[in-house]
C-alpha cells in the first residue's frame, strides 16, 4: 500500500468522526432554542401587557447572559484547542506533585545528615 492510499483511508474516518459530533448537536440544539425562543417571546408578550410579568423579564435575562457568556468561554476554549489533549492538565499536575515531594525531602535529608 502506497503512502497516499494510506494518508487516504486514515483521513476519512477522521473527517467523518469530526461530522458526527457536529450533526448530534445541531439535531439537539435547534429544537432546544426553538423551545426557549417560544417561552421567551411568550415572556416578552406577557411583560407588555401584564406588571407583574415585568418582575420575572429580569432573572430570565440575567440568566440569558450568564449562559452566553459560558457559551463564549466554551468556544474560546474550544477554539484554542483546550479539548484536544485532557489528559495533559491531570500529567503536568502530577509531574509537578511529585517534584514538589522530591524538594520537600531534600531539605529533611540533609538536616539528618
Amino acid at each position: 500500500m502506497t503512502a497516499m492510499t494510506k494518508t487516504k483511508i486514515e483521513s476519512a474516518p477522521r473527517s467523518r468522526q469530526s461530522w458526527i459530533p457536529i450533526i448530534f448537536a445541531l439535531v439537539i440544539f435547534i429544537p432546544c432554542i426553538l423551545g426557549f425562543g417560544t417561552k421567551f417571546l411568550e415572556l416578552v408578550k406577557l411583560s407588555h401587557t401584564d406588571l407583574e410579568g415585568r418582575f420575572a423579564l429580569t432573572p430570565v435575562v440575567n440568566y440569558l447572559l450568564a449562559t452566553i457568556g459560558f457559551l463564549c468561554m466554551f468556544v474560546w476554549g474550544a477554539m484554542r484547542g483546550t479539548f484536544h489533549n485532557v489528559e495533559e492538565a491531570k500529567q503536568r499536575m502530577l509531574d509537578m506533585d511529585e517534584m514538589i515531594e522530591e524538594a520537600s525531602r531534600r531539605p529533611a535529608e540533609s538536616i539528618r545528615s
